[in-house]
């Protein structure tokens, strides 16, 4: 008999998947069958009355709860509104991640002079090691050749 999971949507209804589906699979189809592009869901939780809720990564396989835990789909609504400790991805300040909480600053996509000699610079650098490669390659027949000669004079002292 096929296990089945119910996962409560965040507009009330039940939707049911195999046992060993992966909660990102879940998020994707309830996102596809939902109405409201509003609710859409972020991630799924298991929750217990008085008790911490579980939450459940992309990669993570659903499975059968125990009695009292519940599996449902928490939308932009849900984790914004009814509970405040979650942490909305919008709501957080970038500065945070970085250290000193100052954001790196990035440069304008120009191609100013200064950047476009630097490409030139690596180009001509680029040049000058190929040839160099080049006649090292050409010269080392007539190297290996000489070494040959010098080794066969030192046997014949």
């Amino acid at each position: 008999m096929m296990q089945v999971v119910e996962v409560q949507g965040p507009d009330g209804k039940a939707y049911r998947f195999a046992a060993g589906t992966t909660a990102g699979f879940a998020v994707d189809r309830i996102n596809a069958r939902l109405h409201n592009p509003s609710a859409q869901v972020l991630f799924l939780e298991a929750t217990h009355p008085g008790g911490e809720p579980v939450e459940f990564g992309p990669n993570a396989e659903l499975t059968i709860l125990e009695d009292g835990w519940t599996l449902r789909g928490v939308s932009h609504q849900i984790a914004g509104g009814l509970r405040s400790e979650t942490l909305v991805a919008e709501n957080l300040d970038p500065g945070l991640f970085y250290p000193g909480g100052k954001l790196p600053r990035g440069r304008n996509a120009e191609f100013t002079f200064e950047y476009m000699g630097k490409v030139f610079l690596c180009f001509l650098f680029m040049l000058v090691l190929g040839f160099m490669l080049k006649s090292f390659l050409e010269q080392l027949p007539m190297l290996l050749k000489s070494e040959k000669h010098v080794h066969t004079d030192n046997h014949e002292l």
